[in-house]
């Protein structure tokens, strides 16, 4: 299923109209599910020159040349208030499956005019199928997209769904999303369709609807399970969303810093907007098994419609803004414990959460289907619960300028390991993963504020995948880096209005290299990015923090698409509130 952070099948990517399936293999073995994405998520558009809808440079999925099913969950909902909206879910009658594809397809507008960015969600069964924020503008429409095709089981019987849109309407801001969303079930003609999982589970609150808000590093969304018998595979699909205080994290200060800054003048709308927060600039999320480290998922940093400044995001949201991509953790070592017919506790939590972080979870099982039950072990586990980030940190004030620099490093190695004894013999799973995360804030404080943040996380991930101790292994190695560029600047600030000066780079950099002993090896790549640049005065007491002055803004993004057989390549610029150039050129 589901990024945007969120699966990719090596042996199908997830393409345009204008790219075909890539034809890439993998041994049934090993999981052909990235533990990060490459387009599973969407929110694509089709752009055009002179409009001012949200606008990504994403394709539309490649539909099947067969006539789909459609499901409607709601249609023409308008979200006003902070309830969620409850549907009832039947599967298609007229094609039960199997299903080659299914995909969640969304429509919104918003109408009445301009809103905060609001978190939408929408789940069935406890499991969620869409994740992301909405755009500010009034009359700004978008869709999205999500391959649901892995999470088939949960959809072949009839559940309860909800939607979740919390929206508070005002004078100022009296914007209301209206709505619509459907499942649409391709039925399976000819190839039989791989990576449909035999069981879904929801890792989510049993007394709410919608994520679990964890307001601390303690806090922890925890569910116990007695799982089927015979697992060979194991996954845990992970969002963590950042809100409240940590919604810019990775602009935040140790305690102590903050407070020195926070008692300048003119910091009162900094830490208000979280361009100024405290907790240190370090979160990551860590999943356990019975209270023992079993993953980590690095948190990609988001930034909302309204967050930095509004102005950078019209109309080109940033990076997976719209719809966030959850980051896949391979649970497949602990596949023989997880087996053994006893209760176990799958757990999140948020390293350093400050208030705070919204998560949910869905676990994704493949059973042995020549088996009852398996049997198996942990081998090796060398995940630590705790990170120990390097913090340097500095705050000098001369001539009544005051300068701060706070540097964090932190780098986390483990490996885990463990075997599960199948129907077809024995399968040893070997993780190795490296997580580097470096985090520079700068600030500059004099009657005006400068801010420079310079943040990179990287992750390589090597999976091995071996069914005999004298057979060639199956090898899966995943590389992202994640670099995030902030310039900000606040000046003229009179206690009523202020103006702000922002640019930002973000980028999302995915790669997968197989190498099998049962195909050549291959690699595909994803690289998205956008360079946003915005002037806007914006006015704090009439207008509650709309822009009253924009100055003009600009924007570029690009996304590659890259597999052994296809590309897909697409360019965007606007400027000034609008799309004024729209290239998909051939590669």
């Amino acid at each position: 299923m589901l990024v945007s952070f969120i699966m990719w099948s090596v042996g199908r990517l997830l393409v345009s109209a204008a790219v075909v399936v890539a034809a890439c293999s993998a041994p049934p073995e090993v999981s052909s599910i990235t533990p990060v994405a490459m387009l599973a998520n969407l929110a694509p558009s089709n752009p055009e020159v002179g409009s001012s809808n949200p606008a990504t440079a994403y394709p539309a999925f490649r539909r099947p040349d067969v006539e789909p099913c459609t499901v409607e969950l709601f249609n023409n909902i308008e979200f006003k208030d902070l309830d969620a909206k409850p549907f009832d879910y039947r599967p298609p009658d007229n094609c039960r499956g199997p299903w080659s594809l299914v995909l969640l397809e969304g429509d919104f507008t918003l109408t009445g005019g301009v809103q905060y960015d609001r978190t939408l969600t929408i789940w069935i069964g406890g499991v969620n199928l869409f994740f992301g924020t909405t755009p500010e503008t009034d009359g700004a429409t978008w869709s999205f997209e999500n391959d649901l095709t892995e999470y088939a089981p949960l959809l072949a019987a009839k559940r309860t769904g909800s939607v979740l849109l919390e929206n508070q309407i005002t004078e100022i801001r009296p914007g209301a999303q209206v709505g619509s969303a459907k499942l649409v079930f391709y039925p399976e003609s000819g190839n039989k369709t791989s990576d449909i999982a035999d069981a879904v589970l929801a890792l989510s609150s049993d007394d709410s609807i919608g994520p679990t808000k964890l307001e601390s590093g303690q806090s922890l969304l925890a569910k116990t399970f007695t799982l089927p018998t015979n697992i060979e595979r194991a996954y845990i699909d992970v969002y963590a969303q950042s809100q409240n205080v940590d919604e810019q994290w990775y602009n935040c200060l140790p305690d102590d810093v903050f407070d020195q800054l926070q008692a300048l003048p003119g910091s009162k709308p900094l830490v208000e907007g979280t361009n100024l927060c405290s907790g240190t600039s370090y979160r990551e999320t860590l999943v356990t098994i019975d209270g023992k480290p079993a993953g980590l998922a690095p948190i990609y940093p988001w930034i909302y419609t309204g967050g930095i400044l509004p102005q950078l995001w019209r109309p080109t949201p940033g990076v997976q803004t719209l719809d966030f991509e959850p980051y896949r953790v391979d649970l497949t070592p602990f596949a023989g414990l997880l087996s053994n017919g006893q209760s176990h506790e799958i757990a999140i939590q948020v390293t350093n959460a400050h208030n705070g972080f919204s998560v949910t979870g869905t676990i994704v099982l493949y059973q042995d289907d020549g088996a009852d039950h398996v049997d198996g072990e942990v081998t090796t586990n060398t995940l630590e619960a705790e990170p120990d980030p390097n913090i340097e940190k500095t705050v000098d004030t001369v001539s009544a300028i005051t300068t701060s620099d706070v540097k964090t490093n932190t780098e986390r190695n483990y490996e885990i390991a463990g075997f599960v004894n199948t129907s077809k013999g024995r399968v040893r799973t070997q993780i190795v993963s490296n997580h580097r995360f470096s985090n520079v804030v700068s600030w500059k404080v004099s009657d005006v504020w400068t801010q420079q943040v310079r943040q990179n996380m990287t992750v390589t991930t090597t999976t091995q995948t071996r069914r005999a101790d004298d057979e060639p292994a199956t090898i899966v190695t995943d590389e992202i880096e994640w670099p995030l560029d902030i310039n900000f600047q606040q000046k003229d600030y009179d206690g009523k209005q202020a103006t702000y000066v922002a640019d930002v780079i973000q980028r999302n950099n995915l790669r997968r290299s197989v190498v099998s002993p049962a195909a050549s090896p291959a690699t595909s790549r994803l690289a998205n990015s956008i360079v946003t640049s915005a002037t806007s005065i914006i006015d704090f007491v009439a207008q509650s923090g709309q822009t009253s002055g924009d100055k003009g803004n600009a924007s570029s993004v690009r996304l590659e698409l890259l597999t052994p057989n296809q590309c897909f390549v697409r360019s965007l610029e606007a400027a000034d509130n609008k799309i004024v150039l729209v290239e998909t050129p051939d590669c």
